[in-house]
């Protein structure tokens, strides 16, 4: 009987499964892909916090009559390029007069006192779509904008936003790389967890 019951605990525990290294390698791999996917979402945040950053300034004409003005801004409202949320148009008009005042304030010195005029324009500041953020997009949105009556001057930071360009590819071709990398690491360490699990009942199998 003792005999028996010896030969019964050896059978066992050649087979026995090796829990401890099969959930250890199964947690890596889900902790690995959760902390990948969480990097993609800030990485995507991120990316979309500096995309809102890029903005089209337009000048008007200083001659310009409030109708004129009115028109340009119901114009500019309906492209399909001007990126709206629920909190703000997409669109800021800021006046000559307030352009002063901030920068007056900014600099603390007060140029209307010996210009004795205001040399600033009224200006219309435009956030673009991230999917217009293209140069080639930008570029035309400018030579649109500048054919409407009563626009002066169309500028945005050209050197900016292929700068930000160039690195949003080059993030994304990092995360692509480490992706590519991730996905072996995970396949290799189900693959092991299963080699194992098979070793370890392989006397069971026979």
């Amino acid at each position: 009987m003792a005999r028996e019951e010896k030969k019964y605990r050896k059978k066992k525990k050649l087979g026995s499964y090796p829990f401890v290294s099969v959930i250890f390698s199964s947690s890596l791999a889900l902790f690995v892909i959760g902390l990948f996917g969480l990097l993609a979402l800030h990485t995507n945040r991120l990316t979309e916090i500096i995309q809102e950053n890029i903005e089209i300034q337009v000048y008007l004409d200083k001659q310009i009559s409030e109708n004129e003005r009115i028109k340009i801004q119901k114009t500019l409202e309906s492209e399909e390029y001007i990126h709206r949320t629920t909190e703000q148009s997409g669109i800021l008009f800021i006046s000559k007069e307030e352009a002063a005042e901030q920068f007056v304030q900014e600099t603390g010195e007060d140029f209307l006192k010996f210009l004795g005029d205001n040399p600033l324009r009224d200006l219309y500041v435009l956030q673009i779509k991230p999917e217009f953020h293209q140069t080639s997009q930008l570029e035309s949105i400018k030579t649109d904008i500048k054919g409407f009556s009563g626009v002066y001057e169309v500028v945005y930071a050209q050197s900016l936003v292929e700068s930000i360009n160039q690195n949003l590819a080059k993030v994304g071709m990092i995360l692509i790389g480490f992706a590519a990398i991730l996905l072996l690491v995970v396949i290799i360490l189900i693959n092991n967890t299963i080699k194992l699990a098979l070793f370890s009942q392989r006397f069971l199998i026979r």
